[in-house]
């Protein structure tokens, strides 16, 4: 049986050692690559992502990524994006100054409110929780149990326009915020996978299995 292919987008932007090792190690053949070609013929997709997010969007338009990610997310085949990378699924960022994102899921990023009482930015572990009206069968979060635990490291949010679009929520001090955004093929983590221990194994096998 021929293990699922994998592509990680290398756009100079991520923390794409550890976070192919976490799939490799779930049996998945991963090609790390900046190639529109190769990027629009992968089974599955993977954004990583750390840092700014208009850095991250100033790198997939230098590298003339941006339509290759696009056109794979046409073609119905499952994308998952990590932290910056999930954030640049929305359609902008508020963060040093405006910014717009792929606007493959409406929505904004927004810095964490001064007033949740908590230093910013969340560096840690964290739980998620299902959104409202929302359920994780058959998602990538599917079997994770109650309140998983998960690595942060974040100052902006995610904020999606229609709640529908919003699978996984989390509680930083006063204010409850996105975790997990899903659209279509489409799931963005704010957390890391690859720092988030059996958790991030298990999600990782999720979409693996998709």
């Amino acid at each position: 049986m021929v293990s699922p292919e994998l592509v990680i987008v290398d756009y100079g932007v991520g923390n794409l050692f550890n976070v192919q090792k976490v799939f490799e190690e779930c049996g998945s053949r991963v090609t790390v690559s900046d190639d529109c070609h190769t990027i629009r013929q992968a089974a599955r997709l993977l954004l990583p992502g750390v840092g700014a997010f208009g850095e991250a969007m100033e790198q997939l338009r230098r590298r003339g990524l941006i339509d290759a990610v696009k056109d794979f997310v046409s073609s119905g085949r499952p994308l998952m994006a990590i932290c910056v990378g999930a954030q640049v699924l929305l359609s902008s960022s508020e963060e040093f100054g405006f910014h717009a994102g792929l606007d493959l899921i409406p929505g904004e990023v927004k810095r964490f409110s001064a007033l949740c009482g908590k230093k910013i930015p969340e560096i840690g572990w964290n739980s998620l929780i299902p959104s409202e009206n929302r359920v994780w069968e058959g998602t990538c979060l599917s079997g994770l149990g109650d309140s998983p635990y998960v690595y942060f490291n974040h100052s902006f949010v995610m904020i999606p326009n229609d709640s529908k679009h919003s699978l996984a929520d989390s509680d930083y001090g006063t204010q409850r915020f996105c975790a997990a955004v899903a659209k279509d093929n489409m799931v963005g983590l704010q957390f890391h996978l690859e720092l988030s221990g059996p958790i991030g194994v298990k999600i990782a096998k999720n979409f693996l299995s998709r």
